[in-house]
């Protein structure tokens, strides 16, 4: 395989993913009403010791910068998903 072949199937596979990745989102938001970055942030919330992490390090841990991390987080509080809390 010529290294142009490798790049375009290479191609390939990533768009196939990604449709699959936008078609199971789909799916999510249609059957719970979650978005993907929803199920993001609780997966790994529900993971973490008590369910709590901080922004912090929950950012990190999706690879989010802090602005949508912000963004994100406030959408999911008025819809009653999450709450902050205080850091001690």
């Amino acid at each position: 395989m010529r290294a142009d072949d490798a790049s375009a199937s290479g191609g390939a596979v990533l768009a196939g993913a990604g449709e699959r990745s936008d078609r199971v989102g789909r799916q999510l938001l249609r059957d719970s009403g979650l978005s993907a970055a929803d199920y993001a942030l609780l997966a790994r919330l529900s993971e973490a010791p008590e369910g709590l992490l901080r922004a912090k390090e929950l950012g990190a841990e999706v690879d989010w910068e802090r602005s949508r991390l912000s963004h994100q987080i406030s959408r999911m509080e008025k819809r009653g998903l999450v709450a902050r809390e205080s850091c001690a």
